[in-house]
Parts: structure tokens; sequence; C-alpha cells
């Protein structure tokens, strides 16, 4: 999406040619569009980032860093969301040829978040008599793997190097997986999430 950190869709918007005051309007609104999602892609990328590295504070009994860090993130996102889909309506007002695609965009963007949000309460929240915070990270690999299995080709060189910011950033989240494939303590289970990152790797 837009020239953007981490996200799971790309898409290459294309600034209007034409000079009428409609035109100047939409241009200015995708400016809008495109750095906003970009603070929101960024803030989904450190959070997720952030979580993780508490989780491994947790499970090692030391006490977080990054709550209410991630908590700001968390909330800064929701609220240039909203933003967001009201400008991604304005696309469709100003007959933007990719305002379906940006209003979808905009869906999986709030999508993320709110994740990252059942997350960041998950691993807070817990009580002392719970048992160690659990992060699926079978059911993250295989939702990664799903989505780069998904993923089409671009057809220009704008779409195509958005797909090549994205896939790097993608890169960068997978690795960062890394340290917490073979902390359990269950030999077999480990192995077979080996398995699975190292395909997705």
């Amino acid at each position: 999406m837009f020239k953007s950190r981490k996200s799971k869709t790309s898409v290459a918007i294309t600034q209007p040619q034409q000079t009428t005051a409609p035109s100047t309007e939409l241009a200015a609104l995708i400016e809008k569009l495109q750095k906003n999602a970009d603070k929101v892609e960024k803030n989904i990328y450190e959070t997720e980032q952030n979580l993780n590295k508490d989780v491994s504070k947790i499970n090692e009994g030391k006490q977080p860093l990054y709550q209410d860090d991630t908590n700001k993130r968390i909330l800064n996102s929701l609220e240039l969301l909203n933003g967001l889909d009201d400008d991604a309506v304005n696309t469709k007002r100003l007959q933007h040829p990719q305002a379906e695609m940006i209003d979808k965009d905009m869906k999986q963007l709030r999508e993320r978040v709110m994740k990252l949000k059942e997350d960041h309460d998950h691993i807070y929240h817990l009580t002392r008599s719970d048992a160690r915070p659990s992060i699926n990270w079978g059911k993250i690999i295989d939702e990664k793997t799903d989505n780069l299995a998904n993923k089409g080709f671009g057809q220009d060189l704008p779409t195509v190097e958005n797909e090549v910011e994205d896939h790097n950033i993608l890169h960068s989240e997978v690795e960062a997986l890394a340290p917490h494939i073979s902390d359990n303590g269950d030999k077999e289970y480990v192995s077979g999430l080996q398995t699975k990152y190292n395909k997705l790797l």
C-alpha cells in the first residue's frame, strides 16, 4: 500500500494528470492518505517488534518495557484510521480510479491494528496466577505464509517498487520471529514449528 513500511497489500496510487480544481483536491487528498497510512504502517511494525520483545521479557520473569509505548502507538493508529476512513470515502467522491482498492486497504489496516490491540490486552493484562503469556507462533507463521502465497504481481514499475518495499518489511518481520521459535520445551513442537518457519523464510 502506498510507499509504506510493512503492508500486506500494495497499491500504487497515481496522481491525477488534469489541473482542474477537483484533481488538485484529489492530489492533496492522496498525499495526505499516503502520509497517514505510512504512519499507521510504522506504528504496526514498531508495535509488533516491541510486543515480541516484551513477551520474551515476561517469559524470562522480567518486567516488560514497552507496554505504554505500544498502547500509545495502537491508539494513535486507531485515531489516524478514523481520518483515513473519511479520506477513503472522499477518494470515491472525487472518482479516483483506485478508490475501491484504497478502501479495502484501509479496512485491512484496521483489522491488523485491532489484532495488535487484542495481543496487547492478552500480553499485559494477565494476572500473576495465569500461566506465562502464550503467543501462537505457529498461527503467526501460517498467516504470514498465506499472505505471501496470496500476493499478486505488479504490472507496472511503481507497483513493483511498492511490492519490493513491502516484501523487505515482511522479511524483516519473519526474521524477528526466529528467537521465539525455539522458546518452548516441547522438542517435537519446536521441530514442526522450525520446519514451517524455514519454509516461510
